[in-house]
């Protein structure tokens, strides 16, 4: 089969060139900045960042979605059970996991404040905390997930991943089904970072009975901002159960401007960047689901629509 696709937005001009120029026995290519309707007369693929909120795509067969995650395609109403939904990963796995690590590191060598003192012009010596015996929590063990783990693995002391099913999983040393995270004594751990996918089980599960089972830790959010009790997380700040925070993705984004985010000591926001799409995320992303698709695999890029990721 050969898809009559229609590619769109940031990267769908570099996408339609490489479809046409090196994947017509796959489909055939056309570009439009943003859609409408008519563009998708006679089209059954699309491929693009999301912009589908009031387009019928019941015709459409094959989704390429340009980011990992796909939550917003999976609410559009008229998309079908059947539909082929793949997305982009390329290379966000090592970039995520660089920015935790940059960001780990940064808590625990005191950049910040080192550097504050430097324009002080203040000389103050401090004990610097090390990572090398660190406990760290990732929930989420899928590409982004696992990407943490492979970047922290040979500089920390454990790291353990919650998942659904509690699957063992090569790149984390213990693996917790999230059915288990009330007797699993998540206390110990000095680092826990979110990675997970939104689905109805995850979205506000970082919540005050999620944060109670803390015990002064450091948290990061890198999966999606929905998953996350902004409020509740405070309260864990206040009371101890996480020391510090870092966020990169949030309930609404931009962060409003009244957000108490902004001016808590002991958060640390960046404005969801930790793993921004590239087109050589694209391109590895679509070489390798059109792979799977003439080889009639599904491989990691391939969304299942019943469980959201």
């Amino acid at each position: 089969m050969v898809y009559d696709m229609i590619s769109c937005g940031q990267f769908g001009q570099q996408l339609s060139e490489l479809v046409n120029n090196s994947y017509g026995h796959v489909a055939k290519c056309i570009y439009k900045e943003s859609l409408v309707q008519k563009d998708l007369n006679g089209k059954n693929a699309i491929a693009g960042f999301y912009q589908f909120d009031h387009l019928d795509l019941s015709e459409i067969k094959w989704i390429h979605a340009f980011g990992a995650g796909v939550d917003d395609y999976l609410k559009q109403p008229t998309i079908q059970s059947d539909v082929i939904l793949t997305r982009t990963l390329g290379y966000m796995d090592k970039r995520i996991g660089e920015y935790c690590l940059a960001y780990i590191l940064e808590d625990l060598k005191s950049v910040v404040p080192t550097h504050d003192n430097q324009r002080s012009h203040f000389w103050k010596r401090t004990n610097l905390n090390v990572l090398y015996n660190k406990k760290v929590l990732i929930l989420g063990t899928g590409f982004v997930g696992q990407g943490i783990a492979s970047a922290l693995y040979p500089l920390v002391e454990k790291i353990a991943g919650i998942n659904a099913s509690g699957i063992s999983n090569p790149a984390f040393h213990q693996i917790i089904a999230m059915k288990d995270i009330h007797r699993s004594k998540l206390e110990q751990y000095d680092i826990v970072i979110s990675a997970l996918p939104l689905t109805p089980t995850t979205t506000n599960f970082l919540n005050k009975s999620f944060f109670a089972l803390l015990h002064d830790a450091l948290f990061m959010n890198v999966g999606r901002g929905k998953s996350l009790v902004e409020s509740d997380l405070l309260w864990a700040l206040e009371n101890g159960h996480v020391r510090k925070a870092v966020l990169d993705v949030y309930q609404t984004e931009p962060v409003p401007a009244d957000s108490p985010f902004w001016d808590h000591n002991a958060v640390m926001m960046t404005p969801h960047h930790s793993g921004l799409t590239t087109f050589d995320d694209v391109k590895k992303s679509f070489e390798e689901s059109v792979d799977a698709l003439k080889n009639g695999i599904r491989n990691h890029l391939f969304v299942d629509i019943s469980k959201g990721y």
